[in-house]
C-alpha cells in the first residue's frame, strides 16, 4: 500500500512539472514506476537545451515511432520505428541539410527488404535488397550521371601444386583488388540470389583471402567442384556478392 502511494506522489509531482533534470535532460510527458523507470509515455530528450529525440515508450520498451534530430533541433537526422523494444518497420536517414539519405525497412530486427540510398541531390544512388538481415546479389549501385555500375572486383583463384613433393595441391582465392573487406563462403545462392544457411565461411576476417589444401597419399585423387562466393563492400557501402566455380581434378601420382 505504500509503494503504491509513492508510486502515485511520483507520478502526479513528474507531471506537474516541465522538465526533469538528469541525463540527457528529458521533458516528463511520461510515467515512471517506483524506481524510476519509465514505463510508458513520450519522452524528449534534449543535448545542451537543444531538442536531441523524440522517443515513445510503452510497457517499459520503445514502441513506435522515434526521432533524432541534427544539431539544430530542428532538422530530421533519422526516424526509426520499433516494436517491443525492437527495430520494425521502415527506417529514414537524412543528410544534415535535411535531404533524404537512405530509406531501409526492419524486420523483428533484422533489416528485410528493400534499402535504398540517394545522393544530396535527391537522385538514386543504390538499391539492395535483404532478407534476414542478409543481402542478395540484386545490388544495383548508380554512378553520378544516373548510369548503373558495372565493374567490380572479381574473385580470382591461384594454385599450387606440390603433389610430387609432399603430395598437396592448394588452391588460393582472393579478390581481383586485392580487397579485405570480404568474407568467403563455399556454397550456393538459392534461388532468390541469398547465400544459403548451409553454406560454409572460409578465412578469417580481415584477411583478404583463405586457401583449400588437399592432401593425398599415393594413389588417391580428388575430383569435385568448389563453389565460391565473395560479400564485398563497395565505396558506398553497400555488400556486393559475386560467384565462381572451380574444378579440381589432381591425383597422386608420385613414384
Amino acid at each position: 500500500m505504500i509503494k503504491q502511494l509513492y508510486l502515485i506522489i511520483f507520478i502526479l509531482w513528474a507531471n506537474s512539472c516541465d522538465m526533469v533534470t538528469g541525463s540527457g535532460q528529458k521533458e516528463a510527458s511520461y510515467v515512471r514506476d517506483a524506481e524510476g523507470k519509465i514505463v510508458s509515455g513520450t519522452v524528449k530528450e534534449y543535448k545542451n537545451d537543444v531538442l536531441y529525440a523524440i522517443r515513445n515508450v510503452e510497457n517499459y520498451k520503445l514502441e513506435g515511432k522515434t526521432t533524432i534530430y541534427q544539431k539544430d533541433g530542428k532538422t530530421l537526422k533519422s526516424e526509426i520505428y520499433y516494436k517491443k523494444g525492437i527495430k520494425h518497420g521502415v527506417v529514414k536517414a537524412y543528410y544534415k541539410e535535411g535531404s533524404l539519405y537512405r530509406t531501409y525497412n526492419y524486420n523483428e530486427g533484422l533489416m528485410d527488404g528493400e534499402q535504398k540510398r540517394f545522393r544530396k541531390n535527391g537522385k538514386l544512388s543504390s538499391i539492395a535488397i535483404y532478407r534476414n538481415g542478409e543481402p542478395n546479389n540484386s545490388l544495383k549501385e548508380y554512378l553520378i550521371d544516373g548510369q548503373l555500375k558495372k565493374k567490380y572486383p572479381t574473385i580470382k583463384i591461384s594454385t599450387e601444386d606440390k603433389m610430387l613433393l609432399n603430395g598437396q595441391y592448394k588452391v588460393h582465392v582472393r579478390m581481383s583488388d586485392n580487397s579485405k573487406k570480404v568474407q568467403f563462403y563455399l556454397g550456393k545462392l538459392d534461388k532468390d540470389g541469398f547465400i544459403k544457411s548451409n553454406a560454409v565461411r572460409m578465412g578469417s576476417k580481415g584477411d583478404g583471402f583463405f586457401t583449400v589444401t588437399y592432401t593425398l597419399a599415393l594413389g588417391q585423387f580428388v575430383i569435385e567442384k568448389l563453389n565460391i562466393i565473395a560479400k564485398t563492400k563497395t565505396r558506398q557501402g553497400n555488400y556486393y556478392l559475386t560467384t565462381k566455380s572451380y574444378n579440381v581434378a589432381i591425383e597422386n601420382r608420385a613414384q
